[in-house]
């Protein structure tokens, strides 16, 4: 059995960090399990997470209607960092998943104590956010 801790992988908004800025920003979050059938958010409850998904595949719902799927290296939850509130769907893991885990609060300190990493990040988040409002009107 390995003692080696979870990586955070090099896809979506991490992407353009240094190895060294991801494995940083990684000590700022937490790696979670999540388990098949229990909702890791649910529609309507407070929100302030971003979600990576390491490993594993999550059912999004809407009103009880599934309306997508979250798979490795893909994010969630990006929305509610720069606009805190309730979330708009559930996400449900389908297979036991592996999740690492930064709220607003973690994400805010990181920039402020690695202010070239952080900028990058911003900058991404930002783009991943413009992509997906872009796509939602096609």
């Amino acid at each position: 059995m390995s003692d080696a801790m979870p990586q955070l992988p090099a896809v979506s908004w991490v992407t353009n960090l240094k190895p060294d800025d991801r494995d940083l920003l990684s000590s700022y979050g937490e790696f979670i399990p999540a388990h098949p059938g229990t909702p890791l958010i649910s529609q309507g409850d407070t929100q302030d997470n971003l979600y990576v998904v390491v490993s594993g595949s999550l059912e999004v719902s809407r009103d009880g209607q599934a309306i997508a799927t979250v798979t490795e290296g893909e994010a969630l939850g990006e929305v509610c960092l720069f606009d805190p509130g309730t979330a708009s769907a559930t996400v449900t893991p389908t297979i036991f998943s592996q999740l690492w885990r930064i709220n607003r609060d973690e994400l805010l300190s990181f920039i402020n104590d690695n202010p070239g990493a952080g900028n990058q990040l911003l900058f991404a988040l930002a783009t991943t956010l413009a992509t997906r409002l872009r796509n939602v009107g096609e």
